[in-house]
Formats: structure tokens, C-alpha cells, sequence
């Protein structure tokens, strides 16, 4: 698995690159974070009533589903930067996190998890900041974030 560095100011993760090439993940937190990412920052196909104009985002693969019961990636954070940066939108993220992540207890990435949100203003602008601790099904905890979105 590539490792996906995330750039707080820029408010978006990248591939971790290196004049040798893209970094691998060395570890098990880093493939963890970088999974975590992958869940809350694939765009997921918006409900129809969500969508503006015929935009509706979504990953790609969701169409061509490998089994049928198999949930959509993704998250509908991408959808937030419509939304008013209020106490209702920091809650709005929170599930929408919870939904990404709905899958990683029953697959066996993780036994248990705890997220938080805050707002932030930076440079006149605010932002929505992630952070999380996540427990490994070997009971090991690690904080994860912080993750910060444009709002």
C-alpha cells in the first residue's frame, strides 16, 4: 500500500513521494492512517436529493461492486464544503465519518474507534479539524489526525 501523507494546509492528502519514487507504508499505523484517509476522503456518490446539478462525485469502482452486499467507499465529507461551518455540520461530519468507517469493525481493521471534531479559523478561513483514536483488534490505540477540511 502507498503511503497517503495528509497536507493540513491545503486541506487534502497526497501520495508520499520521494525523488526515489512513492513511499510505501513501513507499518501497520501507517497502512492504518492511510486506510482511515481512503474511507473519509473518496468522494461517495451523493443521494440525489443532496446533489447540485448533475454533480453527484462518487468513486468509481462502487459501480462495478465485487459482491453484491458490498457497501459504497467513501464518505459524503466532500459535501460539507456547501454546508454553514455551524455546530449542525460539525455533527453532520461526525456521522458522516462514523458511515465511512462502518465497515472496518466486521472486516477486522479495527476493534473500536472515537472521533472528534472542532472548528478552527486560520487565515480568515474555517475549518473543519478531524482527530481520532482508533484500537486494532491486538488492542493496540493510536491517535490519529488531525485531518483539517476547508469549510
Amino acid at each position: 500500500m502507498l503511503k497517503v501523507t495528509w497536507d493540513n494546509d491545503a486541506g487534502r492528502g497526497r501520495l508520499t513521494k520521494t525523488p526515489a519514487g512513492y513511499v510505501p507504508c513501513v507499518d501497520d499505523r501507517e497502512r492504518l492512517e492511510t486506510l482511515l484517509m481512503r474511507a473519509i476522503f473518496t468522494d461517495r456518490i451523493a443521494p440525489t436529493d443532496e446533489a447540485q446539478g448533475a454533480e453527484r462525485s462518487g468513486y468509481w469502482a462502487d459501480s462495478y461492486p465485487m459482491r453484491d452486499d458490498d457497501p459504497p467507499l467513501g464518505s459524503w465529507v466532500w459535501l460539507l464544503d456547501r454546508a454553514v461551518p455551524d455546530e449542525a455540520t460539525r455533527q453532520r461530519a461526525l456521522a458522516t465519518i462514523t458511515d465511512a468507517w462502518r465497515y472496518l469493525i466486521p472486516a477486522g481493521y479495527l476493534s473500536a474507534y472515537a472521533i472528534d471534531a472542532r472548528w478552527d479559523t486560520r487565515g480568515g478561513t474555517r475549518w473543519l479539524v478531524i482527530n481520532a483514536s482508533v484500537t486494532t483488534p491486538a488492542r493496540v490505540t493510536y491517535s490519529v489526525g488531525p485531518w483539517s477540511i476547508r469549510a
